[in-house]
């Protein structure tokens, strides 16, 4: 019997485009494979699931459309082809499709990748990165899920800045992020810089090596947020087993806490890179800078990095986001900088340095950890988080109630679960809900309806879920009662 199609992803209409097929969603878009019909070729479609509300909208839109314009002709960044409309007027980029899905999909279903292999790809991203953060744009958001792969198994960087659309809808504006790939100094409120990239795309780096990401609890048990948090922001970089003495000693030191302790530059790191595969006798990959000037673009927002360093436009925590459909999302307030010693702590180079002695010190990092803690909803899977307004300007909203009349109903003969349940708040208020399953079996996933379908659920899974209620601000309310099938 043919499966019905899935409830929570709309039917999109987009000119000049047909066979669209589902292949990923985010927290605030879906992605679609499609073909274009003019050129009679497949291509990707991410269609954000608002329309644009106002000029100031559009005008944001279009111009992180041609921000991707400086860096997408890159041999390892997905390639734009050019922005669409829906005939309901939600905002569209047509990229190109990557048929060998995510390096993320590919260690979770063949396990660690092979020395050779990881050092070739983090060689060609540092050049796209070198090349990116040559034109002034920094992606915030680098994970092994955002490493697309061709049909010419070449890697590919995604997700450089087109949804920050989503972020400004979603949670009142500032950077999307994932935990499990955050520098600390990104958790603890600081500006993204060059150097944070270099430090997720170590992080990056280490799980394919690995087959776990960075300071995940080593006997698989799930921490939460706040716990995974105070780790990356407190205990030294964890030292990749699988891989040579050389690569484990530059991946640490690119994911040092201290941002001057780490490469200056996504190129110096590519040529570290490079320096091992040939003492590993591997002839050293090509470092891919772009050598000319980027053409002339619109300005970018104004830089919020330290001298010397470029900001960009920030990208929410999306792309067919899909990391295995793992979307809690959570608010990060700013906070102060926790103030550095003149000591180090134990752990080697590149340790916290924390001003004991000093009350500010500790009442800031206590402030970060329970902010965190309190919002946090499970750091097992990759979690994206996201920043909120100002402290001195935000409002900070009463937490939503549970979503109530939560239903589990299977669908038969099809293998599926459909999950119910009524709205908190009224409609248009910018309110989504995390649905979350009690087995291990089952994923998370986010959506703005009220119900969601989980297909090939095992006839012998008794599967039980809560759902909460996530607010526009980000801030997650209080979980439901459990509901079972």
């Amino acid at each position: 019997m043919p499966r019905r199609p899935d409830p929570s992803v709309p039917s999109v209409q987009i000119d000049g485009f047909d066979e669209l097929r589902p292949i990923g969603r985010g927290g605030f878009s879906y992605v679609f494979s499609a073909r274009q019909r003019d050129f009679n070729r497949r291509v990707a479609l991410k269609v954000l699931s608002f329309g644009l509300a106002d000029e100031r909208e559009r005008r944001s839109f279009e111009r992180e459309c041609r921000a991707m314009g400086l860096v997408s002709q890159h041999p390892h960044i997905v390639t734009v082809f050019n922005a669409a409309f829906t005939t309901t007027k939600q905002p569209c980029i047509v990229m190109e499709l990557y048929s060998g899905g995510t390096l993320g999909e590919r260690v979770k279903q063949d396990g660690p990748l092979p020395v050779a292999q990881v050092l070739e790809v983090g060689v060609k991203m540092c050049g796209a990165l070198q090349t990116a953060h040559d034109r002034g744009l920094l992606h915030r958001d680098i994970k092994p899920h955002n490493l697309f792969i061709s049909e010419f198994a070449e890697p590919a960087l995604g997700d450089f800045g087109i949804s920050t659309l989503d972020d400004e809808r979603s949670i009142s504006g500032g950077g999307g992020l994932t935990v499990h790939y955050a520098p600390p100094e990104v958790l603890e409120g600081a500006p993204a810089t060059p150097r944070s990239d270099v430090y997720s795309l170590a992080a990056t780096l280490y799980t394919l090596l690995e087959g776990t990401r960075p300071f995940a609890p080593a006997d698989g048990s799930r921490q939460t947020v706040g716990d995974l948090a105070r780790r990356i922001m407190l205990e030294s970089p964890p030292r990749a087993e699988r891989a040579p003495r050389s690569l484990g000693e530059v991946l640490a030191q690119a994911m040092s806490k201290l941002p001057a302790d780490r490469p200056e530059s996504a190129a110096a790191f590519g040529e570290e890179l490079r320096r091992i595969q040939a003492e590993l006798g591997l002839t050293p990959t090509l470092l891919p800078v772009a050598t000319t000037p980027a053409p002339p673009a619109d300005p970018l927002p104004p830089p919020t990095a330290t001298p010397g360093q470029r900001a960009a436009p920030a990208p929410a925590p999306d792309s067919t986001d899909d990391d295995d459909g793992h979307t809690v999302t959570v608010a990060r307030a700013p906070a102060p900088a926790v103030q550095p010693a003149t000591e180090p702590a134990p752990g080697g180079p590149g340790t916290r340095r924390v001003l004991i002695g000093t009350a500010a010190g500790i009442i800031g990092l206590l402030a970060i950890a329970l902010t965190v803690f309190l919002l946090g909803r499970g750091g097992d899977d990759d979690t994206p988080a996201a920043s909120t307004t100002p402290a001195s300007t935000q409002v900070v909203p009463l937490r939503l109630p549970a979503p109530q009349d939560v239903t589990v109903a299977a669908v038969a003969d099809q293998a599926q679960v459909v999950v119910r349940w009524t709205a908190v708040g009224a409609p248009g208020t910018g309110i989504t809900y995390q649905v979350e399953p009690q087995n291990g079996e089952l994923l998370p996933q986010r959506t703005e309806l009220l119900e969601v379908t989980y297909d090939d659920v095992p006839p012998e899974l008794e599967p039980c879920f809560r759902v909460v209620a996530i607010s526009s601000a980000g801030q997650i309310g209080a979980e439901s009662e459990l509901a079972c099938l």
